[in-house]
């Protein structure tokens, strides 16, 4: 019976600190998405007549829930992005094309650290990986800036691997909500890898 007693005690302390320290967190955002040029012209060929591709932008907003305990947390994040306009370039003849780029789903297992700390404000790190998903991946026909007809495919990989990190930034201005700001690094693993970084700004709740 001591021995039980000597056992149990600490674990339970431990389960009580825990739940003491922890939180469930709901968070809903507005973001913006940077996205890298990409190819070049060793990349034309057949099928591929406009391979590079331009920098771009888009908007998307998502919805993310997380349990932290103490300084740590975990979580699941789920993003969509609408489409937005980017050219694409044939460097053999000087041609190009504006197209819509495809508007995708993304789900992310988040964890993150908080580095800093303060009565109502916490500075923490955060990364993450999951899928994507295109949505309408079917081809489309647009006209090249010396009038050719262009048949756009959608990516090879529909459901590509992506991946993040980057920090955010999180005030409270009443006890259960607080205002969350963020930037990271984006990774997104199509035949050409594409590369940028995304802002978000949105409210975060404690349940």
């Amino acid at each position: 019976m001591k021995l039980l007693r000597i056992t149990l005690i600490p674990i339970c302390s431990i389960l009580i600190s825990t739940l003491v320290y922890s939180e469930v967190n709901i968070c809903l955002f507005g973001k913006v998405n940077f996205y890298n040029s990409a190819g070049n012209e060793s990349d034309c060929g057949e099928g591929n007549d406009f391979p590079i591709v331009s920098s771009h932008q888009n908007f998307g907003f998502g919805v993310g829930f997380t349990y932290r305990i103490a300084k740590a947390f975990i979580g699941f994040e789920g993003h969509y992005n609408s489409s937005g306009k980017c050219r694409l370039e044939d460097p053999s003849d000087g041609d190009s094309v504006e197209i819509n780029s495809f508007q995708n789903f993304s789900g992310f297992l988040t964890i993150g650290y908080t580095v800093i700390r303060s009565q109502s404000v916490r500075l923490f790190i955060t990364g993450g990986g999951g899928i994507g998903y295109t949505v309408g991946a079917k081809n489309r026909t647009y006209v090249s800036q010396f009038g050719y007809d262009t048949i756009i495919a959608p990516p090879e990989r529909k459901y590509p691997l992506t991946g993040f990190g980057g920090d955010s930034l999180e005030w409270d201005f009443t006890p259960s909500t607080s205002f969350l700001f963020g930037v990271r690094y984006l990774y997104i693993d199509f035949e050409r890898p594409q590369t940028g970084f995304f802002t978000l700004a949105g409210i975060a709740f404690k349940l």
